[in-house]
């Protein structure tokens, strides 16, 4: 339960952090379309490209964040790897003779 309230803040900050890039790299394409007509103001440009590289810092902190959070219990049993089949080999040793691709005798 603990686990589920620490992890929907994260999740909270994860969505903040994309909305906010999102406006960020709006703004910027606006700007740069405004630049493109004439209309090129570079204090207000630089001030984009600086609050897009900040969001980005931002949202990478916060995917960072929620990946090292510790697992949940239910989380980290679905997470078992499954056991090799031990018969594989053997098969996969028999389909190799039955074709042709493997000889039944060992040469050295």
């Amino acid at each position: 339960m603990d686990t589920q309230i620490e992890q929907e803040p994260i999740e909270s900050q994860l969505r903040e952090a994309e909305a906010s890039l999102t406006r960020a790299v709006e703004r910027f394409r606006a700007l740069r379309r405004a630049a493109f007509a004439g209309r090129y103001d570079p204090d207000e440009f630089d001030q984009a490209v600086l609050a897009c590289r900040a969001a980005e810092v931002q949202l990478l902190a916060t995917r960072d964040a929620l990946a090292s959070r510790p697992l949940a219990p239910s989380e980290a049993a679905g997470a078992e790897p499954k056991t090799p089949d031990p018969m594989a080999r053997l098969r996969f040793a028999r389909w190799l003779v039955e074709t042709g691709r493997l000889s039944e005798e060992i040469t050295t």
